[in-house]
């Protein structure tokens, strides 16, 4: 008994529980409360925003078990004031050593059954979801249950990869994923979150989460089965729906125009299923790989049926965000030319255009955060490298709004680093100038504490749409070097995502698969080396990696964006890949060719 009441007690202690007088009665209870709700994990969420997976170093088939006779001594020495539990939760047998067996714990399609380490969480059985048919659970789940879905697996050699789509209708839903093989008899879910294969716990924040698992990097190639099973965090009653399907090539789910579910089409290699139109990419199902449609020949086609779109009656002024390293000129007469501009375009086509004011030397002004410990540590806010850029930002908005009698909104055109440095005005970044300011911190400091101001719940009142052309929206991981220094990670971590797509604001991300990276002595002085060079500073690898030859595709998209548009032959810049003053020979996002493409998202 020693040993199950120490690691009750331990348990117990990492939940915060502070036991005065641990007399027989409170330790009774102690047992009681471990074995019927296990703990979630060995800690709280490190922040409100932000949550990490547990860590475990219980093996994949440890389970939660307890000694019955033990229990049931203590409990009749002390009688309690209700009954207690039945074994195994009235849905299994208790085995002699003092184990559960549960009640069809791997029920067939159509069946229900029960599992946990005391068969606590009710199973449903599914057919095996594949591309061609799968369908959603949904279910409603009380603070800290599980519920749990089993289906076969397909024939090994008929699928490499299992997609997940975890929609968030209430609450904080979880998802959990378990396979095994038909040597694994004792592998079943505990109704904690030890011993799984595979997770997704960022859903407290948006709208929807997707995963995919690669069945080669799993260790048992050869399963049989999955448990696909969903818990509610925190302290309120959870909604959610479920997706799943096995497929070849890597897939997902995306959203279907003209479905009133936004997140319900099935799509592989980017193509969805059974549509029609343009298909970026096929699945090689030899391989169990995505093969690109021609695009490593760099040249650039207008599809068939798009029109020249024109501003709408009351159209919102844009404002135009220049990406890094560029200035004012390039979007309005790049090249000393003022009729083949972005500016020129949109203005032909009945939009009024401001563009932010800079010069090209501004950017030198970013070398201030040099001064603060965020930058040599990588936890750099806005303030103080871009608090310059923000500033005008926000002047040409209103220089917009004074410029056009009537409108109270604009829309806004972001060019490469434009994108997320808009995302951060849209939050409020210069409220955090403003906190800098007040707080007398080292600026740029990461920011750690309650005393942290929140996001602004609101977006910018004067922002409707924001459409990024090539703009970089993910931080490279953890250890790769980050140009930023930390800034963009910031951005993500207040606002995730298309984060305000629930208020109203639409995000529309546009990026140009042109060129593939290549890296070592085949790719030096070639574009595809260029390339891949640059995809290294954005996502820590470029070898094989695709883009616009600045920006990879991958990490140009929002997950919760109304749109992702990628644009075959479309290149970053207006100027020569790699420098400023050389004109491009090919067409860029803001090309008279391109335009209409993407300017749908504003008419």
């Amino acid at each position: 008994m020693l040993p199950v009441m120490s690691k009750a007690l331990r348990h117990t202690r990492r939940q915060n529980v502070v036991m005065t007088r641990p007399g027989l009665l409170t330790l009774v209870a102690v047992l009681i409360v471990a074995g019927v709700q296990p703990a979630r994990s060995q800690g709280t969420h490190p922040s409100p925003t932000r949550r990490t997976p547990p860590k475990s170093s219980r093996s994949d088939t440890e389970a939660l078990h307890f000694n019955s006779t033990q229990l049931t001594r203590l409990l009749h020495s002390h009688p309690p004031c209700a009954a207690p539990p039945p074994p195994c939760s009235g849905h299994g047998t208790m085995n002699p050593d003092s184990t559960c067996s549960c009640d069809n714990p791997r029920p067939a399609a159509g069946a229900s059954g029960w599992t946990g380490g005391l068969c606590q969480v009710p199973v449903v059985g599914l057919d095996t979801q594949t591309l061609a048919s799968h369908e959603a659970q949904s279910g409603n789940l009380e603070s800290a249950t599980w519920k749990c879905y089993h289906t076969a697996t397909p024939a090994v050699g008929d699928w490499n990869y299992l997609s997940l789509q975890l929609k968030q209708l209430d609450g904080d839903p979880d998802v959990y994923g378990m396979f095994y093989n038909a040597s694994d008899a004792a592998r079943y879910p505990t109704g904690n979150t030890l011993g799984w294969d595979f997770r997704e716990v960022s859903s407290s924040l948006r709208d929807f989460v997707q995963l995919s698992v690669q069945r080669q990097r799993w260790a048992h190639t050869n399963a049989v089965g999955v448990y696909l099973c969903v818990t509610a965090y925190g302290d309120h009653v959870t909604s959610y729906e479920l997706r799943s399907m096995f497929t070849k090539c890597p897939g997902g789910f995306t959203q279907g125009e003209g479905t009133e579910d936004a997140n319900s089409v099935a799509t592989v290699c980017s193509a969805v299923s059974g549509g029609a139109g343009e298909v970026p990419g096929r699945c090689d199902e030899s391989t169990g790989e995505c093969v690109c449609e021609a695009y490593e020949d760099h040249t650039f086609v207008k599809p068939e049926g798009i029109t020249r779109q024109t501003a709408p009656s009351g159209a919102c002024p844009v404002v135009v965000c220049p990406g890094f390293g560029n200035n004012s000129a390039d979007y309005v007469a790049p090249f000393g030319d003022p009729n083949n501009s972005l500016a020129a375009s949109l203005k032909a086509r009945g939009w009024d255009v401001t563009v932010v004011q800079m010069e090209r030397k501004d950017w030198a002004k970013i070398l201030g955060g040099l001064l603060s410990l965020g930058f040599w540590t990588q936890k750099s806010t806005s303030d103080p490298a871009y608090t310059w850029y923000i500033e005008r930002l926000d002047a040409a908005v209103h220089d917009a709004l004074a410029s056009n009698p009537g409108a109270t909104q604009v829309d806004l055109v972001c060019h490469s680093a434009g994108g997320w440095l808009a995302r951060a005005y849209l939050g409020g970044a210069l409220n955090e100038v403003e906190w800098n300011s007040s707080a007398r911190r080292l600026k740029g400091n990461a920011k750690t504490g309650t005393d942290v101001p929140a996001p602004h719940p609101t977006p910018h009142p004067c922002v409707r749409r924001i459409v990024t052309l090539g703009s970089p929206h993910l931080a490279p991981p953890p250890g790769a070097n980050d140009a930023t220094r930390g800034v963009l990670r910031w951005v993500n971590e207040r606002w995730p995502g298309a984060y305000y797509e629930p208020d109203g604001v639409r995000y529309h991300c546009v990026t140009g698969r042109t060129v593939r990276g290549v890296d070592g002595p085949d790719g030096k002085d070639t574009l595809p080396g260029y390339a891949c060079g640059s995809y290294v500073q954005v996502c820590g690898e470029g070898g094989g990696i695709e883009g616009d030859a600045v920006v990879p595709n991958e990490f140009a998209v929002l997950e919760g964006a109304s749109s992702n548009l990628v644009i075959d032959g479309c290149f970053h810049s207006m100027s020569r890949v790699g420098t400023y003053d050389e004109p491009a020979k090919d067409v860029w996002y803001g090309s008279e060719e391109v335009v209409d493409l993407w300017l749908k998202y504003l008419a």
